[in-house]
């Protein structure tokens, strides 16, 4: 199990137009598509390695760009980011909240089998991405019979969705907590790629035409912070600043 942290514009919402759960707040999404982050001092460099991974994962199929940053010292007053911290849980934000946001992870491979993956579906959330099974129409589909929050249904009117996505690396598996209404032949709750849907919600939300924009800002980024790693579907680029 992984948490969201509790925490406008609306962005137009268009029927089928994303195969998942997304906030309808723009002011939520990351500027760009560029997510500016730093790793707390004391993180193993193993797990840095599948956080790492997990960006490359996102940004091989999307336009974002995630971007290790050098300077933390006033880093608040410059610009938003996420500081990804090992709290040996896994925990984030739904979307962007300003300011310095943490992201919660961790290296227990015996709770968390598919470590990627689950840093996956915690940097989804962060760029705006709820669970796939509080879709508003997951009823049609599942049995909820739990108050945790994890579970909670979105109202129709407070976030963008489509079709239902079984697939989706966002949704939770069947269990006590949830059981299915239909006979199913996919995996529920898998940890270990993006669904088809989840890409193309990922490239709804963040389309190509921030392109321009966004290179730009990487330009400001590079001057104002010092740039160490850019994880982008270009590939990844190291030690733009010295």
């Amino acid at each position: 199990m992984c948490k969201i942290l509790n925490d406008s514009t609306n962005l137009e919402r268009e029927e089928g137009m994303l195969s998942d759960v997304c906030t309808n707040d723009e002011n939520k999404l990351w500027k760009y598509a560029v997510v500016p982050l730093v790793f707390n001092d004391n993180m193993k460099e193993e797990l840095k390695s599948f956080v790492r991974q997990a960006m490359r994962n996102i940004s091989e199929v999307s336009i974002v760009k995630f971007i290790e940053i050098r300077c933390q010292t006033d880093l608040n007053h410059l610009i938003d980011y996420i500081k990804i911290i090992d709290k040996g849980e896994f925990a984030s934000y739904v979307g962007r909240i300003g300011n310095r946001q943490p992201l919660y992870v961790s290296n227990d491979q015996n709770r968390w089998p598919h470590l990627i993956g689950n840093a996956m579906h915690k940097l989804m959330h962060a760029l705006g991405f709820y669970h796939e099974h509080s879709h508003p129409n997951r009823d049609e589909y599942l049995k909820v019979v739990t108050s945790d929050k994890n579970y909670d249904k979105q109202e129709s009117d407070t976030v963008i969705y489509g079709p239902y996505d079984l697939g989706s690396i966002m949704h939770y598996p069947l269990g006590p907590n949830m059981t299915s209404r239909q006979e199913i032949d996919i995996e529920i709750g898998q940890r270990v790629r993006l669904s088809e849907g989840d890409k193309k919600a990922l490239n709804k939300l963040y389309p190509n035409t921030l392109e321009v924009d966004q290179e730009r800002h990487l330009d400001w980024l590079q001057i104002s912070c010092g740039i160490v790693m850019a994880f982008s579907n270009h590939g990844d680029t190291f030690g733009l600043i010295s």
